[in-house]
């Protein structure tokens, strides 16, 4: 994966859904993944 390899082990997915959350689990279970599904947890996110 190259953003794996970039150094990158965080990835947040921002819409409905966890789509992308998904695919990253089949490809490498050590990535961090998040998801914001609505604007009230973008809001909570950032506190």
């Amino acid at each position: 994966m190259a953003m794996k390899d970039s150094g990158i082990q965080s990835f947040l997915e921002i819409g409905p859904g966890k789509v992308l959350q998904g695919l990253n689990k089949r490809i490498d279970r050590s990535l961090k993944c998040s998801g914001i599904e609505s604007l009230h947890q973008l809001e909570n996110f950032f506190v």
